[in-house]
């Protein structure tokens, strides 16, 4: 969220607009709540703290085994057009990118956590195991039973194989719609030679470092949460 946070606070309020009157929970989604959270500008905060200050507000965050997220969350910092954000776009392998505080930081799950508290109010993040049904999950924690959604189909990412051909194309500089046309060239050569049925391979190294990284979270949702995200 930028330093004008009005197209936040028009879109809350449609979303509310078009709510029957009996209407008692809301449910908003946003993957930018996450992965974008530390550029998010002090005007930015300040609409989340007081909206949470108006309203009663819990927000709910699916995080996701931590060597599984960094294999995924490096290929999509690949595929990502370079300048879009920090990170996107490099030739980098996943031990540089490690090494950035900008991308190692998304392995802090608790610390996360911590600092939406900060804006939003302790107790105010409830935190969930990613299972890939979120649709499910979130059924279940509202207490709804008699809806049984589809197990949504796999979102694979692409193999070794195609993370080798992203690296390739940002040695190259290339503008947004470019890069995303040849990232969709990627993907489709890469279902078409089953490219994930090779994921990407991490060093036993790399995984330490992951594990060590992530430690600490890994801990405190056991005790805090009696989650398992190991």
């Amino acid at each position: 969220m930028g330093e004008n946070p009005a197209p936040f606070t028009e879109r809350l309020h449609a979303a509310l607009q078009e709510a029957r009157p009996d209407t008692h929970t809301v449910l908003l989604s946003s993957e930018g709540l996450f992965h974008r959270w530390w550029d998010f500008s002090p005007a930015g905060l300040e609409a989340l703290h007081l909206l949470a200050a108006r309203a009663e507000l819990e927000l709910w965050a699916f995080f996701r085994e931590p060597v599984a997220f960094t294999r995924s969350f490096y290929v999509q910092m690949l595929k990502n057009p370079r300048g879009l954000g920090p990170c996107y776009g490099l030739d980098a392998s996943i031990d540089a990118l490690l090494d950035e505080p900008r991308f190692s930081l998304h392995l802090d799950y608790i610390g996360y956590i911590r600092t939406v508290e900060a804006v939003l109010g302790a107790g105010k993040v409830r935190p969930f195991r990613y299972t890939g049904n979120t649709v499910a999950n979130m059924l279940e924690a509202l207490g709804i039973t008699d809806l049984a959604p589809d197990m949504p189909a796999e979102n694979r990412s692409v193999g070794e194989w195609g993370v080798s051909l992203l690296r390739q194309i940002n040695q190259r500089t290339l503008g947004v719609d470019e890069k995303w046309q040849a990232v969709g060239l990627i993907e489709k050569l890469d279902r078409l030679a089953d490219g994930y049925r090779r994921p990407l391979q991490l060093a036993p190294e790399t995984i330490q470092r992951i594990h060590a990284l992530s430690a600490e979270s890994v801990a405190a949702f056991a005790r805090l949460y009696n989650l398992d995200i190991s």
